[in-house]
């Protein structure tokens, strides 16, 4: 209390508390006041301990301004074990590359809002392995992350664990249904990481790595609950991208005219569209180099 105030026996005093009610209601449970007086003006020994009481019951409920207030049973369902239909796929099987994951799940019935998803079974950065980014590709369904604004990222990316969390919205609900999609960029294994088996080329063998999701309205529990497999093989890269065989030939090298410069390359693997290909140490200024850069077509056009 302050100094200059008293509380006086058989006066009513109000204490009043200004707080932010849960989006969910939560059981009815019993306030408790205590008191501590460890320099009372009194002689009565009892002023000098800390003295509780227990009030009457009071059920601390959510805003129903948008949407109906969930009852106290369907709030003991929410942390039920919830099992996703999920599949992942990708880009580029080469080492080290830099390689796009698309995650995608159906929700079989309503995630709560605030609700935790816990992404595992990534390599470890001792393999190379690096998450770049991540970015929501659905109908802002999730807490808002995107690659290209780094300060708005709403998601956890453990490299101790190799466990991405990300989480539902904060003012609603992801209806049953729903199909979410992120798109994740990643740096791929120094190594191939593939189980071993007859096919070829390598590649074609199965990852060593098998993603599984989870779900929790309790982002402390979620690592408890029943892991979803997601279907794909991702993840196992390759081998490194080299050439085969190379040659370089000049067409008119007068001065001051222009000329080309032909490279012909041969590669040991396929490269999907996305991936880019660098020539260093050419002549010239950079915007003739440009003007003048020709490749050949799947046709050879």
């Amino acid at each position: 209390l302050h100094p200059s105030h008293r509380m006086r026996p058989d006066e009513e005093h109000v204490l009043e508390f200004n707080i932010t009610n849960p989006l969910l209601p939560f059981a009815a449970r019993s306030l408790s006041v205590s008191v501590y007086c460890p320099s009372c003006a009194c002689s009565d020994a009892i002023c000098s301990i800390k003295r509780s009481s227990n009030q009457p019951t009071v059920a601390m409920l959510a805003k129903c301004d948008t949407e109906p207030c969930l009852t106290p049973a369907v709030f003991s369902l929410l942390d039920s074990n919830i099992i996703l239909q999920a599949s992942v796929s990708e880009n580029v099987r080469v080492s080290s590359a830099t390689n796009t994951l698309l995650l995608s799940f159906t929700v079989p019935e309503p995630i709560a809002a605030r609700s935790a998803f816990l992404l595992t079974g990534f390599p470890s950065a001792l393999s190379g392995f690096l998450l770049l980014c991540a970015q929501e590709t659905s109908a802002n369904l999730l807490q808002s992350f995107s690659c290209g604004d780094k300060t708005s990222l709403l998601y956890d990316w453990k490299a101790s664990s190799s466990s991405l969390t990300f989480f539902a919205r904060n003012d609603s609900s992801i209806p049953a249904g729903s199909h979410v999609s992120i798109l994740l960029k990643v740096k791929n294994v120094r190594s191939i990481s593939r189980q071993i088996c007859s096919l070829l080329p390598p590649t074609s063998c199965p990852s060593l790595f098998q993603l599984s999701i989870r779900v929790s309205y309790n982002p402390a529990t979620v690592l408890l609950k029943t892991a979803s497999t997601v279907a794909g093989d991702v993840l196992g890269a390759g081998e490194q991208a080299s050439w085969t065989s190379s040659s370089v030939s000049v067409w008119q090298a007068a001065r001051e005219t222009p000329g080309w410069i032909f490279l012909e390359l041969t590669l040991n693997l396929d490269l999907t569209a996305g991936v880019t290909l660098e020539v260093a140490n050419l002549p010239g200024r950079e915007e003739e180099r440009k003007a003048f850069l020709r490749y050949p077509g799947a046709d050879g056009s």
